[in-house]
């Protein structure tokens, strides 16, 4: 499903997870904001191709400021590390902070530096997960100057784990 200007984002999530609640599927919620990971690689001067064949060790060592990022994977984490953060990274880290208490969900994990599973959402994005296989996935991009979002329910995957929960 496709939104045009996309104020309801939260909604569009809660939802998502009230249908898998509505088949007593549980999964986790991951948050990320792309715009971070676009950020970071601008500062340390990697390309994204570049940046998914270094290890962490390398990452680490080319940007310091990376050190404390890599780590980050609750809203606790990411709450206490926003006073701290650099200040090319607080707007987008905030932003991302923001969306994630929005959802109040138990299960939700932040993931700053995610690469998305679509090339075009281009802010934050969110996907619905258990047991490595993606329930689903969506977020924020921009078309012409417009706002939108967009969500896909992995039918395939959803009905696979309501079939594995009723034997």
């Amino acid at each position: 499903a496709e939104c045009l200007n996309p104020s309801n984002f939260t909604e569009v999530i809660k939802l998502c997870l009230q249908i898998l609640e509505n088949f007593s599927l549980q999964s986790h919620l991951q948050v990320s904001n792309t715009k971070i990971l676009k950020l970071c690689l601008a500062e340390m001067g990697q390309s994204i191709e570049s940046f998914g064949t270094l290890c962490l060790e390398e990452i680490t060592q080319k940007a310091p400021f990376m050190q404390e990022i890599v780590k980050l994977s609750s809203i606790e984490d990411l709450a206490g590390y926003i006073p701290n953060a650099p200040m090319f990274l607080k707007l987008e880290c905030e932003r991302l902070l923001e969306k994630a208490k929005s959802c109040d969900y138990p299960r939700t994990l932040i993931s700053p530096l995610e690469r998305t599973m679509v090339a075009y959402y281009d802010d934050i994005v969110y996907k619905g997960f258990a047991q490595n296989s993606v329930l689903f996935l969506g977020g924020k991009y921009k078309i012409q100057d417009c706002l939108c979002g967009g969500v896909g329910i992995y039918e395939d995957n959803v009905i696979a784990k309501i079939l594995r929960n009723c034997k």
